[in-house]
């Protein structure tokens, strides 16, 4: 795993915010975008950590956090790859 990712922490915080300013709503795409971009992360440069290759160690970690902002209430999935802030996220993200 690379050490020059944020920590779950930050990302989850990144991800908050994130979905804030887009309206509440991003896809799972969107919220990497969106996450390298606060980050200041290059995504094409991200080494590829499964068999397959389509999966990098920012993926892995976003969708760590996402589960974690899950489990704690402010992150709701919506649809396959869609997942939507709760007022519970949105407040939260207000107040990073």
């Amino acid at each position: 795993m690379n050490s020059d990712l944020p920590s779950r922490d930050t990302l989850e915080s990144l991800l908050l915010r994130g979905l804030l300013a887009a309206g509440g709503e991003l896809s799972v795409k969107q919220m990497l975008s969106e996450v390298a971009k606060q980050a200041n992360l290059n995504l094409d440069s991200r080494p590829k950590i499964t068999a397959t290759g389509n999966r990098t160690d920012l993926d892995y970690k976003l969708a760590w956090a996402r589960t974690s902002l899950k489990k704690s209430g402010h992150l709701e999935r919506v649809a396959f790859g869609k997942w939507r802030l709760t007022p519970q996220g949105a407040e939260k993200a207000r107040g990073l």
